[in-house]
């Protein structure tokens, strides 16, 4: 595939109503002082403008105003409360039926030239359900909040920014993926603490209750110290392993990983060691759940 065919997709996208035009901000990102991305609050605009916020939102297409999506919202963070009451949404600041639930999703593709393109993307975790019909057919009109897997990911997914690798892969500790990641993060943690205004009224706050992608891309941009890189490649080794789990220490020398018994050696060190020398955007700035950090 090359630019002819890039140039056709485009197209493709504007005619079906899936190419957006949010303005673009630029910030330091590796060499370049400029690097484009999205903020959110820009995207959040643009899909408001262009009547496409309930794509978002993720409750339906009657549900395009924090008016109509309020109930929806609202439910969702009821029962998201069961199982992440530590998260920092419900420390009682903000109206849960003004808050959109989303994931940052990263992952590294493929450029027409065989290199490799780090994206990075959000997407709400509400949706049209699954393609079972367990649940009887979807109403688009309940506002009742669904998971997102029917349905194509070209409508909800939203494009935040991109790297090429060839413009981090030779830095040390891949500094410019982190400062792109980092630009993102801040623009999400603006959105979801001080919220964005809309015209139809009221204050949008986006929050985050996850970070996606293969361990690859969760190493990475997590900076973690344990993971499975470090796994041993050889029975025995002159450098003793570090670790290969962000949770506990196993692999480590006394820690052996492949145990398969009840009460691993490794149990224990649950929790006893966290995982970063410095610690990654995700948590040091995000709304998250405190009860479920290491």
């Amino acid at each position: 595939m090359g630019f002819a065919e890039e140039n056709i997709v485009s197209r493709v996208f504007a005619r079906h109503g899936l190419r957006l035009d949010p303005e673009l901000s630029y910030g330091q990102v590796g060499h370049d002082p400029k690097h484009p991305y999205v903020k959110v609050e820009s995207l959040i605009k643009t899909l408001e403008k262009v009547g496409k916020l309930h794509k978002l939102i993720g409750l339906g297409e009657a549900c395009d105003t924090l008016q109509k999506a309020g109930p929806g919202l609202a439910k969702f963070w009821e029962s998201f409360r069961h199982s992440n009451s530590g998260h920092e949404v419900f420390n009682g600041i903000l109206d849960l039926s003004c808050c959109v639930p989303v994931y940052l999703h990263g992952d590294e593709g493929t450029t027409y030239k065989r290199d490799g393109v780090f994206v990075m993307s959000l997407h709400t975790p509400l949706g049209r359900g699954t393609l079972s019909n367990k649940l009887g057919r979807w109403d688009d009109s309940s506002g009742d909040p669904h998971t997102n897997f029917a349905g194509h990911s070209f409508e909800t997914r939203f494009l935040l920014g991109a790297l090429l690798r060839e413009d981090y892969r030779d830095w040390d500790d891949n500094e410019p993926f982190h400062e792109l990641v980092e630009l993102i993060v801040k623009s999400l943690d603006d959105a979801s603490r001080a919220g964005v205004p809309l015209v139809t009224g009221g204050r949008l706050f986006l929050i985050p209750i996850g970070n996606k992608g293969d361990w690859p891309y969760l190493a990475t941009s997590a900076k973690l110290n344990r993971s499975y890189r470090n796994v041993p490649r050889a029975a025995t080794s002159a450098a003793p392993c570090t670790g290969i789990c962000h949770l506990c220490l196993a692999g480590r020398p006394m820690f052996d990983f492949e145990q398969m018994s009840d009460a691993p050696d490794f149990l224990d060190t649950m929790g006893a060691e966290i995982p970063w020398t410095t610690e990654a955007s995700f948590t040091r700035l995000l709304m998250h759940d405190r009860l479920a950090q290491v």
